[in-house]
């Protein structure tokens, strides 16, 4: 198997959205939901009360999915969707409901995807004509044993043994991921850090992928809420 790349620009990997070789993944799925505006050249910014208008507000979605470690992955799924775009709302969301869940209930949870093609295509930087895929969530399992006993029975055989390092170097760079939304909410246009880094660690609570990796005393942190209370990103 050929090594992926690990991406780890928000930016880039929204503008070029990487499909794993795998058609399906089982793995660990973490979800942020946040309003937004989509600015031009700028992309998705924080919405603000009392800056930008009501009728601009939008709801972001960010899903991340850490596949097993028995898939030997070099790279989480990644996708940041729109909740009033067509691929939400006509494809992913539906998906979600079927399994007998709201949305809020799927983050934390063990999940098999597969990748639905849109209809459309796209040119990468390369030149080349890709389709275009959006997730669409097949199954859901109780714990990660549930998880990985339904993707040993039907896809082990398919795919080299587990390395377990870069299952690890890949959770914390989705981590990492989750964790730069979770101080760009929390941090931007604010002046108290006191507010800031309890705000900061009332959201890492609620995620176990980026609380595995990171407290809100973590280098890392500090130094986002740090960047981003000064203007940086």
């Amino acid at each position: 198997m050929a090594t992926q790349q690990i991406i780890n620009d928000p930016w880039e990997t929204a503008e070029n959205p990487q499909t794993s070789s795998f058609s399906e993944i089982w793995g660990l799925c973490e979800m942020q939901t946040w309003f937004c505006v989509l600015e031009k050249g700028v992309g998705k910014s924080p919405f603000k009360p009392g800056v930008h208008k009501d009728s601009d507000r939008r709801t972001a979605v960010d899903i991340h999915i850490t596949p097993l470690a028995d898939m030997n992955s070099q790279f989480a799924v990644e996708r940041g969707l729109i909740s009033e775009s067509k691929d939400w709302a006509g494809t992913v969301l539906p998906s979600i409901k079927d399994l007998g869940v709201s949305v809020r209930e799927l983050s934390g949870r063990y999940v098999k995807i597969e990748f639905a093609p849109t209809g459309k295509t796209y040119v990468n930087k390369s030149g080349e004509t890709k389709s275009e895929t959006v997730i669409r969530f097949v199954k859901l399992f109780k714990d990660e044993a549930e998880c990985r006993a339904d993707y040993l029975a039907t896809k082990a055989g398919d795919v080299p043994p587990a390395q377990a390092p870069a299952a690890e170097s890949t959770q914390k760079s989705t981590a990492l991921q989750f964790l730069k939304v979770i101080v760009q909410n929390a941090a931007k246009g604010q002046s108290d850090l006191t507010v800031v880094r309890n705000a900061v660690a009332t959201q890492i609570a609620g995620y176990p992928v980026v609380s595995a990796h990171f407290t809100v005393d973590s280098p890392e942190t500090m130094q986002m809420i740090v960047d981003v209370m000064a203007g940086g990103k």
